[in-house]
């Protein structure tokens, strides 16, 4: 059995899509279990209307509380109402998002007489004229936990998004996503699961579709909200005492080209006093511990960074506006 956990929160226009191509699988041992995260428009009513259609449909309807609760209250629901076992599997897709009709199948058939805890895809950017194509690997291969986990880590060759990927649902029994934070929740729960895991497999498939629409919260415009979440979520394995020193050196490499990117977006003017002092607080620890000196630039552009935020700290936010203008 595969459980599908789909949050929704005000995507009645896109909602159908995302649903008929749940509904339109060739795999159908499947239970979808919808979250509305309190959607005030007709999401609720779209979700009941295939309620009525589909007998594997179960429906939470709660307060809006971000992604991460409503992930959180799909996952609580699985392990509560149902019988799990080894031979189950979990996916996430977005309410906004699709998957094609062979999906399922074709990561489910990649289980098969392989002790695989979890198989990754590729997946397309969609845009209402185009699919782009984001290949993870032009080869199939199995990586063991510390390989895997290193690499999502790094957040280069495997990102840290929550759909795209096939888990065994046995190791998310103990994880959940952090509800102190709506954007880049994913950097701070996914890495748990993979370290839980034996046996990851990056796959040739691609078959889910991220809608690039301006609504949603990864996609929107970044606030001074989004920059703290996403300097909180890299942050979040770099606390954790459990990572071995090749995770511990690839979570400095996630972190750090985040951090450099996030932090001359950070707005004083449209700050609040409690994210200015955040904010203060969270650059200055970096800084003070010297967690960029670790960083390891992979690129011209990155080593440009590296340096100037390190030997022209004060000037960093403005340098890096010029430079990003001279190279947009």
């Amino acid at each position: 059995m595969i459980y599908i956990i789909v949050p929704v929160f005000n995507t009645a226009k896109y909602l159908s899509r995302c649903l008929d191509s749940i509904f339109n699988q060739k795999y159908q041992n499947f239970h979808l279990v919808i979250v509305n995260d309190g959607s005030t428009d007709n999401s609720l009513e779209i979700i009941k209307t295939y309620k009525k259609l589909h007998k594997n449909v179960s429906i939470i309807d709660k307060n809006n509380s971000g992604p991460s609760d409503a992930r959180n209250c799909g996952l609580n629901f699985i392990f509560t109402n149902f019988k799990i076992n080894n031979n189950d599997y979990i996916t996430f897709i977005d309410s906004d998002d699709w998957i094609d009709n062979n999906y399922l199948s074709s990561l489910i058939k990649l289980t098969n007489n392989k002790n695989i805890d979890i198989i990754i895809s590729s997946f397309y950017l969609s845009h209402s004229k185009q699919d782009k194509k984001i290949v993870l690997s032009n080869k199939e291969y199995l990586l063991n936990s510390e390989e895997a986990t290193c690499k999502l880590l790094e957040d280069r060759s495997i990102q840290s998004h929550s759909p795209e990927k096939l888990y065994r649902a046995t190791l998310w029994f103990d994880i959940r996503y952090p509800t102190n934070i709506v954007s880049m929740e994913d950097q701070a729960t996914i890495y748990k699961v993979f370290k839980k895991a034996s046996t990851i497999m990056i796959s040739t498939y691609i078959g889910y579709h991220y809608w690039q629409s301006s609504n949603s919260i990864c996609r929107s415009e970044i606030n001074n909200k989004k920059v703290l979440d996403s300097l909180n979520g890299y942050y979040e394995p770099l606390k954790d005492v459990t990572l071995t020193a090749s995770e511990y050196k690839s979570a400095i490499q996630g972190f750090s080209n985040v951090y450099l990117m996030m932090f001359p977006r950070f707005s004083n003017s449209k700050a609040s006093q409690d994210e200015k002092l955040l904010f203060k607080q969270f650059t200055k620890y970096v800084y003070t511990q010297k967690i960029i000196n670790q960083f390891i630039p992979k690129n011209r552009s990155e080593k440009i960074k590296k340096i100037t935020y390190l030997y022209f700290y004060p000037l960093y936010k403005t340098l890096f506006r010029i430079y990003s203008k001279i190279n947009h």
